[in-house]
């Protein structure tokens, strides 16, 4: 712990290694319905890129699922 009493994280900086929060893990899937993906393209996506399922993405990994797909436009699917 540091001196404000907060776990200190020796793996990443301060707050991005640390587990998803709901609203990342809420939007991730919410932002891939609007693409037309599936849940379980969305769960393959997250294995193939980070080898997890979604809900175990740290707060960096879902920040980059969310910014890829805010980025992806809409001829992209999760089904190739």
């Amino acid at each position: 712990m540091n001196k404000s009493g907060e776990r200190q994280n020796f793996s990443g900086t301060d707050d991005d290694s640390g587990r998803l929060t709901a609203k990342q893990l809420s939007a991730i899937f919410a932002l891939a319905k609007a693409k037309g993906w599936s849940n379980k393209d969305v769960r393959d996506f997250a294995q193939e890129m980070f080898g997890k399922m979604p809900d175990f993405l740290t707060k960096r990994e879902a920040s980059a699922m969310i910014q890829h797909f805010k980025g992806v436009g809409n001829e992209a699917s999760g089904t190739d």
